[in-house]
């Protein structure tokens, strides 16, 4: 063994001398070198005795010929150090002739020049001895042949001497290390450069001798302190840095490339890229720059230092693209031995080693350059920039009792691994100049680069914790081998394991939870409110601009981490290899994503309660309003709601009374909760679970949903965030996992199981029963263990009535219970933010589309903008509606389609709108009997937008599901459906180049598939090209551009086969868009049935939209909310609103005028009255009946003076009706098309929760058709209801049950779609209404018809479905199903509903109207006769009428022009056929109005007025809401003289303007007219009055202009 010792020191020895500067056998010294100086400076050498000069005994203590006497300065001190520290120090001084006070008067302390700082304290370098806090062995000593010779070969331990006695180690170590453990600041105020020993963890830098002005006399014998800082501060510094690594030319190289002049910059970077060619030095190069030198370039990068293209971080696309460098970087063995010297010759030098795996640098690296420019950092930068002219020679001191007001609150103890950084309270760093340079996206790309190389994700969402049976990771060599193979492997027998394993961190934080930390940077930033009154922004600033930025940069970051586990493979590799993988890989996805989940869930609740937030303690956390954006809740308990049974068995668990209700704040917690108060929280979940044990296997849903209350309302004022980074993360994420591959066989032989989410799904046994020794119930659901770990004290005080003093078993179980309680309600705060934040983006969007945030000016309409429209809205509005979407679906993470439901009424402020009015029920004495009115809106028109938007909303939310899973990785049918449905609707909107249609699919394809060399399959499957030009060939052809062609490429356009797949409510559309494509349809589907129906007598009909696209079985529970007994009300309503032509209340019926009541003007006065939404008028006069108001009414109520014969409600008003009901009707088909898919939910997903199972039971045909006939009791007997004579509406059918929504349905379809019955079709898509209304009136025929064949006894749905298309009528059959399951007087009631309605089924128009109207033979020849009379008396008129204008023709060829049979020609094309195709496209018409009826108006009023005369150009009506004061005088401080009401008409006498001018002023004396027939004792009154107040509120309106107020063409031409 001794021999085998010698040799391997016989073969270190050449090695060891070619380390110390021979370089190819020449000796070089690359630093100057002497003989020690202190060497002979002993007075006993110089003496006269001596035999020997001093200089010939120094040279025989250090021999010339030997290497070893040639010491550099720092070298020579450290022998002088170690001989006179020494144990033998006498016999050293004695040997060496050294002088023990040679350094005792050097005025200064040089450092070791090869220790560097950082000029802006970045990074520093320290030797060895002050980075390990001891030695790892003893070969770590200093050594020299003179210390061996006179210690007489003792000092060392190593048995071979020879080795030792020629070996010089007087140098240390020089590491790199990490001194920016601050970095919370500005990057344009940098004060750790200029004051870094004001700062915790940079006082004491090293590369920096701190002398005090007496120099350094104090330290003899060269002390540690000398030149250096003290061993203890720097191990302290050491400790928490991010990486120490041994210094090296390339690493000094790059670490100094920001402060290099521009030219030697540009040259080195050249020369770095020649050598990156080189893989030995590109990995080397990797390794210092990734995991080095890319923190401290990064941050002067985002302080303003360097471009983009003229800075390191251009290198980091070679580097961070490379797999094998990017899972070295990750893994601290590969780095270790790519960071270390290559010949590895100290073990103890390379365990020091040490960096953060790339992912976690690059974060935190961004993450603390964020928070450098928050508010809150400012605020502990307070006070720290006065310069100190004391510091010098107290840094000690300063060390030691200086405290930083950091705001992560870390020790300089902590590894950078086991500590999160700290969230910012505020967005001040959207202003900085990081972002407005724009230099964060580019750090975010190269965390994209990292992200995407192949196993990078699921290794980083992976647990390192991993079970003892699982082997560690290789170590050493054999790791970084395994790391950087460039080659797959699909032999994973535990699949990827997470490389935190290797660093050897026991407290380390998984990335996960470094990554939802981060993403939370962007939560809630750029909080707007609207602007509820006072006038238009002044100032609009573009801080919104970078806001977006980042939420759009953060968002391409972590689609990049969620869907990089589930990239495709592209291996060429057999089919078992790739099953093999397949399976391995997804369990590894499968808890990669569950950690994801967590990590999600745990920050959205800090973020809810305001936790792990910077703090810097001097002032406030917050300023006012920024916490506005979280939820504003409480919590609403009562004990009437509980059964006995388990308020009993808590008080008798507890020994406490259950409280009567409990009513808190819970806002960031509950602050005192009493423990009555508590007990009765208690007992409620006993009663949930004891209701959930009953029903069986299920979810149990979330636990306190119908508790928490959260009141929220953006239109009324709150504040709100565009930016969820968290929750779009989450949504992303699932829709990620929800896109793997699930094999067929897995399907089956897991039903139940293969669609569940990974932990948000799992089960728990919240429902099961656990009594504690103690007798009281403890459960917990597993949502709630997933934020248990955040659990703080202060998030549930309890007040304990037996006071704070308690045995340790009684304090365990107060800790328990209020630990338990405060978990529950933090899970379902979460689970209710899932839903309600991006719930409250998607609703004021809306309201800022259709102008309600006008006042905030353009800024929000350009958020409004990016955030629902493509691309953009893929990473915005899209992922909101997946969390809403998956809120609604129920199980344990979601609120259930009910919650989900009311949320949306009130997030969209339609709280009493959208339900079925309520009536006020007379006998108190203090309620007005009548209709209760709506909440009142800033303007009218905002209801009916709202709804719309509602429904619109839940069309989206019910249609555009996440697709399901490939079954294989050849399957590309989700790739197809999805291209084909965004093609679809893009050429709807108008024809498209092939480049256009392709990018306008490319909204519906993931990352992986934009890359046009992605194959889908292992088997070279289609591309997305392929699959793209095989779906515009299916669905578009090209279009004939015929002579005309320009020169432009060639459109497609949709073919009319296609046109029934369109989507009015399709969300990747603009509103204008859908205008012109539902145009577009209206016309294809004309030609698509015209060629369907051509040689039958079928009168075919499409729905208005078609089937749902197929989803995702995790998702289909949402499809519940459109089977809501809410939501049929809310259909009813709106249907309402649709038919009394916007009015949400019912119209009265006209009542008897009382004699009192006569108007002012006179019994034959004659007023012109519009009717609502029409365009024409009519001439009324004041009979025996008047017009009650209206309430919330869109069109003003007209008084009792402006009422004619006409009554207020009747058919007229219907067909003039101009509100759409489109998106009603679009809920009203998805119904039928969801009918049988949602009542076989409780069998196909048999885990859903309770309530969702108990909505999926009721669903049935017969439960389906009773909804459609209800009729509300509010309802019931209303006159506008009711059918003609008793009403004001006739039916040919029954007319029963107007007010359910069968009946209004049937009402709209007689009177306004189908109510003139003149035997021609409905009206075309070119018809003044435009394809909505033709789209709206098949859509409605086509729903009539089904419910019609459903009572008719169509076998299934989808008979009466293919029924009510086709037109051919089922004949009912005693095998029918539907016979049996629906109620007998249900199927008469409709029946008699739908009987003999106009043109509802083909073939039955005439029959049908005989038979309504039940007129003989021997009436419709009398018809027919007064029908021929009526045209010749027309024809008469006619013949007369041209020849009293034939004398006007000069010539024959002009009353050629006049002929009746002149062709109907083009004035421009002078073009037509035959059958009109080619013809005029249009007529053009010109409308102006006369004077004639004006000026006979005043010319009869003078005649018959007083002698003088009325000019009614002077005569003005009152029309403010608050009437006309009249005063004595002009001044509107003088004394009152009358009071007129509104509608009181009134003379002006006098101006104060000249009459030369035609104006009149604000001030005028009027005189109030009265009639003489009406009150002929009645005085004159006369006073000054306002024609309108000093804000523009009208008083006074000119009469003469009544008769032109409702056109729009002016009064009068000119005269």
């Amino acid at each position: 063994q001794q021999q085998q010792q010698q040799q391997q020191q016989q073969q270190q020895q050449p090695q060891q001398k070619e380390l110390r500067g021979v370089i190819r056998g020449v000796a070089v010294w690359t630093n100057a070198r002497m003989l020690p100086c202190w060497s002979g400076t002993i007075e006993d050498w110089w003496g006269e005795k001596q035999t020997l000069p001093a200089w010939r005994r120094r040279l025989d203590v250090f021999p010339p010929h030997l290497e070893s006497s040639y010491l550099t300065r720092e070298e020579g001190r450290e022998l002088y150090r170690q001989g006179l520290m020494s144990p033998w120090a006498d016999n050293f001084a004695t040997e060496s002739g050294t002088d023990p006070n040679f350094y005792a008067n050097v005025p200064y302390s040089l450092p070791d020049s090869r220790l560097y700082k950082s000029p802006h304290s970045l990074w520093g370098s320290l030797p060895l001895s002050h980075i390990r806090p001891t030695n790892i062995s003893g070969k770590g000593k200093f050594s020299h042949p003179l210390l061996s010779k006179i210690s007489n070969s003792m000092m060392l331990e190593d048995d071979d001497e020879n080795a030792i006695s020629t070996h010089v180690f007087l140098r240390n170590r020089i590491f790199l290390i990490d001194t920016d453990l601050r970095k919370y600041q500005e990057g344009e105020r940098l004060t750790a450069s200029l004051f870094p020993h004001k700062l915790e963890g940079l006082n004491l830098v090293s590369g920096v001798g701190h002398v005090s002005e007496n120099g350094s006399s104090g330290c003899r014998y060269g002390d540690a302190s000398m030149g250096l800082t003290s061993k203890e501060d720097a191990i302290r510094i050491a400790s928490c840095s991010s990486y120490k690594s041994p210094i090296s030319p390339v690493l000094l190289l790059l670490l100094f490339d920001p402060y290099t002049p521009k030219l030697l910059r540009s040259s080195l970077h050249r020369l770095f890229l020649k050598l990156l060619t080189d893989s030995r030095f590109k990995s080397r190069f990797a390794a210092s720059l990734g995991a080095i030198v890319h923190r401290p370039t990064s941050t002067l990068f985002c302080a303003g230092v360097g471009t983009e293209a003229d800075t390191l971080l251009s290198f980091t696309v070679q580097l961070f693209t490379t797999g094998s460098l990017v899972r070295a970087l990750g893994n601290l063995d590969a780095t270790t031995a790519l960071l270390c010297r290559e010949d590895r010759v100290d073990d103890a030098e390379n365990s020091c080693i040490s960096a953060l795996p790339i992912a976690h640098g690059v974060v935190r690296s961004i993450h603390t350059n964020i928070l450098g420019a928050s508010r809150e950092t400012a605020r502990a930068m307070t006070g720290i920039h006065d310069y100190d002219e004391e510091w010098i020679g107290h840094v000690s001191e300063s060390n030691n009792n200086q405290k930083s007001p950091t705001s992560s609150g870390k020790s300089n103890t902590d590894h950078p691994l086991s500590k999160l950084l700290p969230a910012t309270p505020d967005d001040k760093f959207i202003d900085s100049r990081c972002m407005k340079h724009k230099r964060i996206p580019h750090l975010l790309r190269d965390l994209e680069y990292i992200f995407e190389t192949s196993g990078t994700a699921v290794k980083l969402l992976k647990s390192w914790r991993t079970p003892s049976s699982v082997q560690p990771a290789s170590s050493g060599l054999e790791a970084m081998n395994e790391s950087i193979t460039p080659s797959p492997s699909f032999s994973l027998q535990n699949g990827p394991t997470n490389s935190l394993a290797t660093y050897n961190t026991p407290t380390a934080i998984d990335f996960s939870a470094v990554w939802a930390r981060f993403l939370r940077l962007g939560q809630g930033i750029d909080l707007q409110k609207r602007k509820v009154s006072g006038g238009h922004v002044e100032y609009e600033n573009d801080r919104w601009l970078g806001a977006y930025g980042m939420s759009l940069n953060l968002s391409g970051t972590g689609d990049a981490l969620s869907e990089s586990p589930f990239s495709n493979v592209t291996f060429n590799a057999d089919e078992q290899s790739v099953e093999a993988f397949l399976e391995s890989a997804k369990h590894a996805n499968r808890e990669a994503m569950g950690n994801l989940f967590a990590a999600f869930f745990r920050e959205i609740k800090m973020w809810l309660y305001r936790e792990g937030l910077q703090d810097s303690g001097a002032l406030p956390n917050s300023e006012p309003g920024e916490s506005e954006a979280l939820q504003r809740s409480t919590l609403h308990v009562s004990v009437s709601q509980l059964d006995e049974s388990s308020v009993n068995q808590i008080s008798a668990a507890t020994g406490v009374s259950v409280a009567e209700s409990c009513d808190v704040a819970c806002e960031v917690g509950v602050k005192i909760l009493p423990e009555s108060k508590l007990a009765l929280l208690e007992a409620a979940l006993l009663y949930e679970r004891s209701k959930l044990s009953s029903i069986g296997y299920c979810s149990h849903g979330v636990v306190m949903g119908d508790w928490l209350k959260v009141p929220h309302s953006p239109l009324a004022g709150d504040g709100f965030s565009f930016h969820l980074p968290l929750h779009r993360a989450l949504a992303r994420s699932i829709r990620c996992y929800c896109s793997a591959v699930v094999p067929t066989q897995e399907r089956v032989q897991s039903p139940d199981r293969w669609w569940r989410l990974p932990l948000l799904d799992d089960d728990d046994d919240f429902a099961s029963s656990d009594v504690s020794v103690s007798g009281f119930i403890f459960k917990q659901d597993n949502l709630s263990a997933l934020v248990r770990p955040t659990h703080k004290s202060a998030n549930l005080r309890v007040m304990w009535s037996s006071g704070p003093d308690c045995s340790p078993p009684e304090a365990q179980l107060r800790r328990s219970r209020s630990r338990m309680m405060s978990n529950l309600l933090a899970s379902t705060k979460v689970i209710h933010s899932l839903c309600d934040h991006p719930l409250r983006c998607i609703a004021a969007a809306q309201q800022i589309d259709h102008h309600m945030w006008a006042r905030n000016g353009s800024s929000l309409g350009g958020m409004a903008l990016n955030y629902g429209s493509v691309p953009l809205c893929r990473s915005l509005r899209d992922l909101d509606l997946t969390m809403v979407q998956l809120s609604a679906c129920g199980f344990n993470v979601g609120l259930g389609s009910r919650r989900v439901f009311g949320l949306l009424t009130n997030r969209f402020s339609m709280d009493g709108y959208l339900c079925d009015p309520d009536r006020r029920v007379p006998g108190n004495s203090y309620v007005r009997p009548g209709w209760v009115k709506p909440p009142r809106m800033q303007d009218p028109e905002h209801a009916e937008l709202l709804a719309e938007s509602f429904f619109t909303t839940v069309c989206i939310i019910v249609s555009d599901l996440p697709p399901p899973p490939p079954s294989s990785l050849n399957d590309d049918s989700v790739l197809r459906h999805s291209l084909r449905r965004e093609l679809l609707h893009a050429l709807a909107v108008e024809p498209r180049s092939h480049s256009e249609a392709m990018a306008a699919a490319s909204t519906a394809v993931s990352r992986r598939d934009e890359s046009d060399s992605g194959t889908v399959g292992i088997d070279g499957g289609s591309s997305f090209r392929a699959v793209f030009t095989e779906v515009l060939q299916s669905i578009a052809q090209q279009r004939n551009q015929g002579s005309r062609a320009s020169s432009g490429p060639p459109l497609f356009e949709l073919k009319p086969d296609s046109s029934n797949e369109y989507d009015p409510s399709f969300y990747h559309l603009r509103r204008t868009e859908h205008q012109h494509a539902m145009d577009n349809i209206a016309r294809l589907r004309k030609q698509k049935l015209a060629i369907l129906s051509k040689g039958t007598n079928s009168d075919m009909v499409l729905p208005l939209v078609s089937e749902p696209p197929v989803c995702h079985p995790r998702f289909l529970p949402s499809r519940l909310l459109l089977h809501l007994p809410p939501m049929y009300a809310a259909i009813r309503r709106y249907l309402m609103y649709a038919l009394f032509d916007g009015s949400w209340l019912p119209p009265p019926a006209p009542e008897p005028v009382k004699p009192a009541d006569t108007d002012a003007i006179g019994a034959d006065a004659m007023l012109t009255v519009s009717f609502p939404g029409s365009n024409t008028s009519m001439t009324a006069r004041r009979e025996a009946y008047h017009r009650a108001t209206s309430s919330m009414s869109n069109v003003s109520s007209i008084s009792s003076s402006a009422i004619a014969d006409t009554p207020s409600f009747s058919p007229a008003v219907v067909a003039a009706s101009s509100k759409s009901f489109l998106e009603v009707l679009h809920i009203l088909t998805l119904q039928v098309h969801t009918l049988e898919e949602c009542s076989n939910l409780q069998n196909t997903l048999p885990f859903l929760d309770h309530e969702q199972k108990t909505l999926s039971s009721r669903i049935t045909i017969n439960t389906y058709l009773s909804q459609l006939i209800e009729v509300p009791n509010s309802l019931v007997n209303v006159w506008a209801l009711l059918c003609a004579p008793d009403g004001p509406l006739p039916s040919k059918g029954s007319g029963e049950n107007r007010g359910s929504v069968l009946g209004l349905l049937i009402a709209l379809y007689e009177h306004r779609d189908h109510g003139n019955d003149d035997g021609g079709r409905q009206k075309s898509a070119n018809d003044d209404h435009g394809g909505a209304r033709t789209l709206s009136a098949d859509g409605l025929k086509w729903l009539l018809r089904f419910v019609n064949a459903l009572v008719d006894g169509a076998e299934s749905v989808d008979a009466a479905r293919r029924s009510a298309t086709t037109g051919i009528r089922i004949k009912a059959t005693t095998k029918s199903i539907t016979m049996t399951s629906i109620n007998n007087e249900t199927r008469d009631r409709i029946k008699a509903m739908l009987s003999n309605l106009p043109e509802l089924w083909p073939g039955e128009r005439d029959n049908a109207s005989d038979l309504g109207s039940g007129v003989s033979e021997k009436s419709r020849e009398a018809r027919k006769a007064a029908q021929a009379r009526a045209l010749a008396e027309m024809k008469k008129k006619q013949a007369s009428f041209a020849a009293s204008i034939s004398s006007q023709f000069n010539d024959d060829s002009e009353k050629k022009m006049s002929d009746d049979d002149e062709e109907n020609l083009c004035i421009i094309c002078k073009c037509d056929d035959d059958d009109g195709d080619n013809g005029p496209m249009g007529y053009l018409g010109h409308v102006q109005r006369s004077r004639v009826l004006q000026l006979a108006s005043k010319s009869t009023h003078a005649l018959h007025s007083e002698p003088n005369g009325l000019d009614l150009s002077k005569l003005y009506r009152v029309v403010g809401d608050k009437g006309c004061q009249l005063r004595s005088t002009e001044s509107i401080d003088s004394a009152p003289v009358a009071f007129l009401p509104r509608g009181s008409i009134v003379e002006v006498l006098q101006s104060r303007i000249t009459p030369d001018l035609g104006l009149l002023s604000r001030r005028v004396l009027v005189r109030h007219v009265v009639s003489k027939q009406r009150s002929p004792s009645s005085r004159l009154t006369q006073g000054w009055a306002s024609v309108q107040s000093w804000q523009g509120y009208v008083i006074l309106s000119p009469l003469a202009s009544l008769c032109y107020t409702n056109t729009r063409w002016g009064a009068t031409r000119p005269v």
